[in-house]
């Protein structure tokens, strides 16, 4: 029996409107909408139906939606504007012919290697955009008369990405094209699309290109992405397109810059992986806002001191040498400029008064950012930093990362109060008092120092994330009060008892313990009890709120570990033994384990 929208709506009132249906798995008979003449809007998805044949004037409906269901064709009566046709077995091109309205068409998903249809875009009159991504596509032929003199008036956006190989022949037929996408298409020029000259944007990254000599007549462009073809060398013909705003060109091996000298309106700009070594023929482009030339060859950006609008400037991996000489950029507030070998430290880098992002590695020192008072997050990972005092007028950092270092005293940071979280492992700390006054402090990464004294953190009642693995810390006494913590990694320490660990179990929001290889930890003297093949048992013994741990036998051949979710059946024995504290004859069965 058919049902109207208010019984959709009793059965599935998550899924139907008077003017939006959705139809979710298993579907087989779609005489269940044939009284929804309501209906604006229609969804089906993971159907077991073959056609949409729904004989029912669907006098309101404008947008049908339907994927990964068998259907092959659809034969339904509405004015359609939008169908999507996705991840089908679509074959039959009969809607074609019927509506007349459609504006937005895709059929993505659908091996279309043996449909026969021919020129379907003839039909669609009014069509403006075309998806048909991993459709098998050699040609156009299924849309269009390759060959013919067709003239597709309102079709304005095309993606035609991930059919490899295909010929574009035709598409210049589409003389209204403002956008095209033909990622992964196997392309190795651009002659066909070099003809539609309406085109504002055309991304053609993942290609096989090695030849965009043609590209100079697409003089409307303003979004171009020619990333990833590999067999590009160069961007010199880029030259006339003077009204681009967004270009990308990542990963061709360019030598230089040549090509953007008149691109005057480029706005953000992303050339990571070249081989140039400097950017002097950005000096025209004064509207520059984000910039991204990491992984290249650069040991200065004079060019960029005209670009006064700079926000956000990425020059990863290059070879700066200096700071020093660097443009005042009042709008720069991101800046990263980690693995640069030849930078001893951050002189230069003051006069950013607006630079809340600093990303710094490779340098010796902190000597010059003190007048950074903006900054928020600061990462100086794999440094050979001995001090960070520099940041003591950096008060406004909420996120410190100065991970992989030689730092033996967190000296400097006493007055950041705004600090929530701190990444200080892989250095060569012995204590950390310097955070007691942190008091805003949630996260805490302290693994791989030297460790002995917890004194200072019993005041960071905020902290809900602390990480202590492999330093030599014997008592927590000072984590009495953390309250708030969820997660505890004390891995490789020198816990002597199981006992130290009795008060966790007052912590309710803790969550997960790490406690691989404690290998002093015992009780009264049964030593490596964390090594013992039921060590979960006792872990939930002592902490029946812990949903997670790790041990020894958590370590991968890499050396790396994970957390292990106790399973309902290790729960279930765990609570065999549960019980309120640790008695003197549990501990002595203990033992004698």
């Amino acid at each position: 029996m058919a049902l109207t929208v208010q019984q959709l709506k009793q059965l599935y009132p998550n899924y139907a409107t008077e003017t939006d249906v959705i139809l979710y798995n298993n579907f087989e008979n779609l005489r269940i909408l044939e009284q929804c003449i309501n209906v604006v809007r229609l969804t089906c998805q993971n159907a077991r139906i073959q056609r949409f044949d729904i004989q029912q004037n669907f006098e309101y409906l404008k947008e049908l939606y339907i994927s990964k269901s068998s259907i092959q064709n659809i034969d339904i009566y509405a004015d359609l504007h939008v169908l999507h046709v996705t991840n089908c077995s679509l074959s039959v091109f009969d809607f074609a012919t019927r509506y007349y309205n459609l504006m937005v068409l895709n059929i993505s998903g659908n091996d279309l290697s043996l449909v026969t249809a021919k020129n379907i875009l003839n039909s669609l009159v009014n069509l403006r955009e075309l998806t048909a991504n991993y459709c098998n596509l050699v040609d156009l032929s299924i849309f269009l008369d390759i060959a013919g003199n067709n003239q597709f008036l309102l079709l304005n956006k095309i993606d035609l990405s991930y059919n490899e190989p295909i010929s574009l022949q035709g598409i210049q037929q589409c003389n209204n094209l403002t956008k095209m996408d033909v990622c992964h298409c196997g392309l190795r020029n651009l002659n066909y699309i070099s003809e539609t000259l309406s085109l504002q944007s055309l991304t053609a990254c993942y290609n096989q290109l090695s030849d965009i000599s043609m590209i100079g007549t697409l003089i409307n462009l303003e979004c171009l992405d020619l990333s990833f073809n590999y067999n590009l060398g160069s961007i010199a013909s880029l030259l006339p397109l003077a009204k681009v705003t967004h270009l990308s060109f990542n990963q061709i091996s360019a030598p230089s810059l040549n090509g953007v000298q008149n691109m005057f309106e480029l706005v953000n700009l992303s050339a990571f992986t070249n081989l140039f070594t400097h950017v002097d023929e950005l000096i025209n482009a004064t509207k520059l806002k984000n910039v991204n030339l990491s992984l290249s060859q650069i040991y200065n950006v004079s060019g960029l001191q005209n670009a006064k609008n700079i926000e956000t400037l990425e020059l990863n991996s290059n070879q700066l040498r200096s700071f020093v000489g660097m443009p005042q950029y009042s709008k720069l507030h991101t800046f990263l400029a980690h693995g640069n070998n030849h930078l001893k430290n951050c002189i230069g880098l003051g006069n950013q008064p607006y630079l809340q992002q600093l990303n710094l590695s490779k340098v010796e020192s902190l000597e010059g950012i003190e007048n950074l008072h903006a900054l928020t997050s600061a990462q100086f990972n794999c440094n050979k930093l001995k001090s960070i005092q520099q940041l003591i007028h950096c008060t406004y950092i909420q996120e410190l990362h100065v991970q992989s270092n030689e730092l033996i005293s967190l000296n400097g940071i006493q007055n950041l109060f705004n600090l929530t979280v701190i990444k200080a492992d892989h250095n060569k700390l012995t204590s950390i008092a310097e955070i007691s006054k942190l008091t805003m402090l949630k996260e805490l990464v302290l693994n791989n120092n030297n460790i002995r004294s917890l004194d200072g953190i019993q005041k960071i009642l905020s902290l809900q994330s602390l990480e202590l693995g492999n330093n030599k810390i014997s008592n927590l006494m000072h984590l009495q009060h953390l309250n708030q913590l969820n997660f505890l990694n004390l891995d490789k320490n020198n816990l002597s008892d199981i006992r130290q660990l009795l008060f966790l179990k007052e912590k309710q929001s803790l969550k997960t313990v790490w406690l691989a290889e404690c290998q002093q930890l015992s009780v009264e003297g049964a030593n490596k009890i964390c090594q013992l093949p039921d060590f979960i048992q006792y872990v939930i013994q002592i902490l029946p709120q812990i949903v997670s741990y790790c041990y020894e036998s958590d370590y991968d051949r890499g050396g790396r570990y994970y957390s292990s979710v106790i399973t309902a059946e290790e729960r279930s024995l765990g609570k065999q033994l549960v019980i309120s504290e640790l008695t003197e004859q549990n501990l002595r069965e203990l033992k004698e384990q």
